[in-house]
């Protein structure tokens, strides 16, 4: 005869919800820990990129690097092992994921580039192009980073979605210097003798820098007193403003559908992982 106390279902039903609860806690504290050791891993090589680009600009200034060089030179080595090791170590997380990231291959192309050239070649013309690449992973650093990442690419995508925009906008510029070299460039050919100078001086227009200085000159003489000069410069910064609108306008959608994206993405990503 079994003696054996059977539970009732009431308390199976609750044993399996406080062991599925204990499964999500105990998934949600790995999960926690994984996210701090990536933060803490990224503000590691985050420091390190930034502090090698510092040694770097410390190296183009001729006393400091006359009288530290050894010491620059040995910093630039350290940093230059911890970008080697972050590169063993993503491998030894992911190697396929590594190459699917074209951010990871281009710093390992630098990497590889900057190890082996301190090591055949002992050019200062070298060493310069060192520097530069040096400046340039401080810039893939920054754009590999998450939210850097998706404002290039809502940035980038706009981009291909305003093609018809932007083909205006540039027949419309083109027009506006064709118009400028042929009603100013007697009057300020410094400013509007050919379609060169005339762009720049546009493009200052378009910055609002210094624009009222060349309006003030051409003021002086009696074509800058007419109705179509003030028409000229005003309706070329209006429809520059405008045309700049649309951009900032456009951007700021594609931004918000990317955070949309990603927020749905991560909700996903959670829901999997605590899934059962």
């Amino acid at each position: 005869m079994d003696n054996r106390v059977h539970p009732d279902p009431a308390q199976r039903e609750s044993a399996k919800t406080g062991w599925l609860e204990f499964q999500r806690k105990n998934t949600d504290i790995e999960g926690q820990k994984k996210n701090c050791l990536k933060l803490f891993f990224r503000f590691l090589i985050i420091s390190c990129v930034v502090s090698d680009s510092i040694i770097a600009v410390l190296q183009t200034i001729t006393f400091i690097s006359q009288k530290h060089g050894f010491v620059l030179y040995l910093c630039e080595q350290i940093f230059l092992m911890v970008f080697v090791l972050e590169t063993l170590v993503r491998w030894y997380n992911g190697f396929k994921m590594f190459w699917r990231s074209s951010w990871n291959i281009m710093n390992l192309l630098i990497t590889l580039t900057l190890f082996v050239g301190h090591r055949v070649t002992s050019d200062p013309i070298a060493f310069t192009v060192f520097r530069c690449l040096r400046s340039i992973r401080l810039t893939l650093c920054l754009c590999s980073m998450q939210e850097m990442d998706m404002t290039l690419k809502a940035t980038l995508q706009s981009f291909s979605e305003m093609k018809i925009i932007i083909f205006i906008s540039v027949v419309g510029i083109l027009a506006f210097t064709v118009a400028g070299v042929d009603m100013f460039s007697t009057t300020l050919p410094s400013a509007f003798e050919n379609l060169s100078l005339t762009f720049y001086t546009l493009f200052v227009c378009i910055t609002q820098d210094s624009w009222m200085d060349t309006y003030k000159i051409l003021q002086e003489d009696e074509m800058g007193n007419t109705f179509w000069t003030l028409l000229y410069f005003s309706t070329f910064i209006l429809s520059s403003g405008l045309m700049l609108s649309i951009f900032d306008a456009w951007i700021q959608g594609n931004f918000i559908v990317a955070q949309k994206e990603q927020a749905e993405q991560e909700r996903l990503t959670v829901n999997a992982l605590f899934k059962i």
